[in-house]
């Protein structure tokens, strides 16, 4: 009785691309034509009108690994690698007003005026389990981008360092504005 050949990597991987590239041509050629008859219009994007009210939901997970130096001040070789996990839920709704500024009225900087439905953050590094929430009497904030970073404040009660640190996202909506496309795009 004798065991098959062995089949190598790329025998197989050139037998599959070959199949697949005859199975599939007819639908490409379909999908071709019916892709040209159905060509997007361009269009323009616009930015979010100055008054309008906006509901923005964001949620960050972040799964992986901190390295840590025994003495980083002494030496950054790692002594020790920590798991880390941290889910981050953003629920607010947001107004976009321009703020006081020189020059015209368009060329003022924006102000946006949130109110937090939630927002909080669960970490877990190895075992501890670090918690944070905006407190319900802080939920009412405003938000100047004039400079970078942003300024965040609550108009109803001091925030916190860690309600700063929790608020401080790494997306900007008052920004983002700032990156659209000038042209129509496709």
């Amino acid at each position: 009785m004798s065991l098959p050949r062995p089949f190598h990597r790329r025998q197989v991987l050139i037998g599959g691309a070959a199949a697949l590239a005859v199975a599939s041509s007819p639908r490409m050629v379909r999908s071709e034509t019916a892709a040209a008859k159905n060509i997007p219009k361009p269009v323009r994007l616009l930015a979010q009108p100055v008054g309008q009210v906006t509901r923005v939901r964001l949620e960050i997970e972040l799964t992986g690994n901190a390295n840590m130096a025994k003495n980083p001040l002494v030496d950054r070789k790692l002594d020790l690698q920590l798991p880390v996990r941290s889910d981050v839920v953003f629920d607010y709704e947001e107004r976009l007003q321009r703020g006081v500024g020189r020059g015209s009225a368009t060329q003022a900087p924006l102000v946006s005026h949130r109110y937090y439905h939630q927002a909080g953050s669960d970490t877990k590094l190895n075992k501890s389990m670090l918690g944070l929430r905006l407190r319900e009497a802080a939920r009412d904030c405003r938000v100047h981008a004039a400079n970078r970073p942003e300024t965040i404040y609550s108009e109803t009660d001091f925030l916190t360092r860690e309600e700063v640190d929790l608020l401080a996202a790494p997306l900007s909506s008052v920004a983002v504005d700032g990156l659209l496309p000038t042209g129509p795009v496709t």
